[in-house]
């Protein structure tokens, strides 16, 4: 939390708000079981996230939800490389 209180303060030192006006909220969620996948559960809580309720998900899920985000994301109109696969797995593929 300090880390963001000092990025606030450098970002919006200018601001009528301060990060001391904000109430900080822990949310009941799913969180990750290891050290290696905050920024996966990060991105997975951005992409199902609606705006208003928290995304449901169950550890015995996360392999799977893994593989379909990262096919989505080579897969994505955005992705310039389009020989992806050729990358990952070589001239067989």
């Amino acid at each position: 939390m300090n880390a963001i209180k000092k990025a606030w303060l450098i970002a919006y030192k200018d601001s009528h708000k301060q990060i001391q006006d904000y109430e900080l909220v822990y949310i009941d969620v799913l969180k990750q079981e290891n050290g290696i996948d905050c920024g996966f559960f990060t991105l997975m809580f951005l992409e199902l996230w609606n705006g208003k309720n928290n995304p449901a998900f169950t550890h015995d899920q996360v392999p799977a939800l893994k593989k379909i985000l990262t096919l989505r994301w080579l897969n994505h109109t955005h992705n310039k490389c389009k020989q992806w696969s050729h990358h990952l797995f070589g001239n067989n593929s």
